[in-house]
C-alpha cells in the first residue's frame, strides 16, 4: 500500500502506544477515535470480538469492522481507548470527541497547546516529527530543535540542542 499524503497542517500530540512514540491527530469533527489497520498488524495489537458498528464507503468497499481496546500515554495521562480500524486512514491514530470530552480537551491553535484534564501539552505538525531509532526529532525554523529521549526512559525529558 502506498503512503497517502498528510497535510502538514494538522496538528496533534505525541504519546505513547506500546511504549513507542506516536503521533495522535486530534480531531474535532470525529466522533469516535480511529486507527489504521496497518498500524494494529505493525504494533500486534489483539483484535477485539465481536464489533458492533460496521460503515462502509459509497462503493460498498467496508471500511470498518472490527475495534481494538488501546492502553495509550500521553504526558502523564494514561487511559485504554476504543479505536475502531479503519483500511488505509491517513493517520496511524486519531483521536475524536470521545477522546477529547472524556479528558476535558481544549485547543489553542494561536499558542499550539492543548489543555488535556487540565495539563498543558503541546501541539505539533506531523512534519516536525521525525522519527530516528525510536525517538523523535521535533525540527523548527528556529536555530534549536528537541530532541525527545527514548522510550526506554520512564519520563520524556527535552533537551535542546544548537545546531
Amino acid at each position: 500500500m502506498e503512503d497517502k499524503q498528510v497535510s502538514n497542517k494538522t496538528l496533534g500530540l505525541i504519546g505513547e502506544v506500546n511504549n513507542t512514540f506516536e503521533f495522535f491527530l486530534l480531531d474535532t469533527g470525529a466522533t469516535d477515535n480511529f486507527i489504521q489497520d496497518e498500524f494494529i498488524k505493525e504494533m500486534a495489537i489483539e483484535r477485539a470480538k465481536g464489533c458492533q458498528m460496521q460503515l462502509s464507503a459509497a462503493c460498498g468497499d467496508q471500511i470498518i469492522n472490527e475495534w481494538v481496546n488501546v492502553k495509550i500515554k500521553i504526558d502523564n495521562i494514561i487511559t485504554k481507548k476504543l479505536f475502531f480500524m479503519v483500511k488505509g486512514l491517513s493517520h496511524k491514530l486519531i483521536l475524536g470527541n470521545d477522546f477529547m470530552i472524556k479528558h476535558k480537551v481544549s485547543i489553542n491553535i494561536t499558542k499550539k497547546i492543548a489543555l488535556i484534564d487540565g495539563k498543558e501539552c503541546e501541539l505539533v505538525y506531523p512534519d516536525e516529527c521525525l522519527r530516528s531509532n525510536g525517538n523523535y526529532k521535533f525540527e523548527s525554523n528556529s536555530e534549536n530543535f528537541c530532541l525527545m529521549k527514548s522510550k526506554i526512559e520512564s519520563r520524556i525529558k527535552k533537551v535542546f540542542v544548537k545546531m
